[in-house]
């Protein structure tokens, strides 16, 4: 019965290791994602929150994106 508690945690600390390298990937990926995102819009900082790059993601895929020539930061949802 040991044997098999020993493997399962064996298992289970592999299997928590590459979870964690691949969620640091995907960080990782976000992160450059982000600062593409700022550069291409000539931002001086990055944005704090998620939901300011959700929001450009979705303008972008549901294809309602343009630029608001206003403020480089100031976007609308065309309708």
């Amino acid at each position: 019965m040991n044997s098999l508690v020993d493997v399962l945690n064996s298992n289970i600390a592999s299997l928590k290791e590459k979870l964690e390298t691949e969620v640091n990937k995907w960080k990782n990926l976000f992160k450059k994602m982000c600062m593409a995102i700022d550069k291409v819009l000539k931002r001086d900082k990055p944005k704090e929150n998620v939901e300011d790059y959700e929001d450009i993601d979705d303008a972008i895929n549901h294809g309602y994106y343009s630029k608001n020539n206003k403020n480089k930061d100031d976007f609308e949802i065309e309708r």
